[in-house]
């Protein structure tokens, strides 16, 4: 008895996964619209390419912020270490093309907002550069006035010692 009961659950499967079958056939060649398919298509690159360009964006902020810090190390080693030193552009440019693909693969990135004002975030930037090098120059030029005012009292002491001297 059991054996005839198996046979009927066995033919009744795949009965039913006969009818299942040509049922799911049928729903796809009806359902199928190739203006469909292509606008599909078209969505999906759209996606990867969005993908992409921020991908691209946040390697530019992050080579940006990357430029940001060696600026500051810059300032810092010429405030505390010697002024004389610096950290030229090409260096920075190289540290921060070299760093950026490090950070963002171990998943250091930057927040949203930042991705979405690379721009403006750039142009802070710049302006905070320019800021900083002409505090530098200001204070270099009056690091020089105060040189060549101790150089003048020297002189004008030295010529009033030897007016003495005569």
């Amino acid at each position: 008895m059991t054996t005839s009961q198996d046979q009927e659950q066995q033919l009744e499967l795949e009965t039913r996964s006969a009818e299942e079958t040509t049922a799911f056939l049928d729903e796809i060649e009806t359902e199928f619209d190739p203006e469909v398919a292509l606008e599909k298509e078209q969505q999906d690159k759209a996606q990867k390419q969005n993908e992409i360009d921020a991908k691209q964006m946040a390697l530019e902020a992050t080579q940006e912020g990357v430029l940001v810090g060696m600026g500051i190390v810059d300032t810092m080693v010429k405030e505390f270490v010697d002024p004389r030193m610096e950290i030229d552009e090409g260096n920075a440019v190289a540290i921060s093309q070299a760093a950026a693909p490090v950070i963002l693969k171990y998943n250091v990135s930057p927040p949203p907002w930042a991705v979405k004002y690379k721009e403006e975030i750039a142009l802070g930037i710049a302006v905070l550069g320019l800021s900083a090098s002409l505090f530098m120059q200001h204070r270099q030029l009056k690091k020089l006035d105060l040189e060549a005012k101790r150089a003048e009292l020297e002189r004008a002491q030295q010529e009033q010692s030897e007016s003495t001297q005569h």
